[in-house]
């Protein structure tokens, strides 16, 4: 959902200007600063398997422990990897909270190079969200939502006593 804001010039003319809310709100989540930052020390091969599994864990399956400890390489720490993986989940679960109809690829692009993410890096977080798991995505998190407590069967009885005295 996009906020626009329109603002008159003060020079007398008409000119507005349009501005939107990016993807995850107005505020950068702390945990996506922090990934942002780790992010330049990460080569392409390890950023699609974390990718991978945050996709996998938010279409339900389960996530071990082995899935990371297997990409610890090169310098890798299990530190680093679980700060990019929450960072990951969260710019993806953020994502995809918003419809694909007021979400664009475009404008979801650009918000990420707004967050300093690397372009390499950007065309594999596009082509999660946009891509055709998506479905599944959405179906997942509808499934997995919070939601209060509902009623599944009523069923309606009236005692009627007509008494003659």
């Amino acid at each position: 959902m996009s906020i626009i804001q329109v603002q008159s010039s003060k020079a007398g003319g008409s000119s507005t200007r349009a501005d939107r809310t990016p993807f995850y709100g107005t505020r950068v989540p702390p945990e996506v600063k922090i990934m942002v930052k780790e992010l330049k020390k990460l080569d392409k091969k390890t950023f699609r398997s974390l990718l991978t599994v945050a996709v996998s864990a938010l279409e339900g399956a389960d996530v071990d422990s082995k899935s990371f400890t297997d990409l610890q390489t090169n310098g890798m720490t299990e530190d680093l990897i679980n700060i990019i993986y929450s960072g990951l989940l969260s710019t993806l679960r953020l994502a995809l909270r918003l419809p694909q109809t007021s979400l664009k690829p475009e404008l979801f692009k650009d918000d990420l190079k707004e967050l300093n993410i690397p372009e390499e890096f950007i065309v594999d977080l596009a082509s999660a969200v946009f891509g055709g798991k998506r479905t599944n995505l959405d179906a997942s998190a509808l499934d997995c939502r919070s939601r209060l407590p509902t009623l599944q069967n009523f069923r309606w009885r009236v005692d009627v006593g007509i008494s003659t005295r």
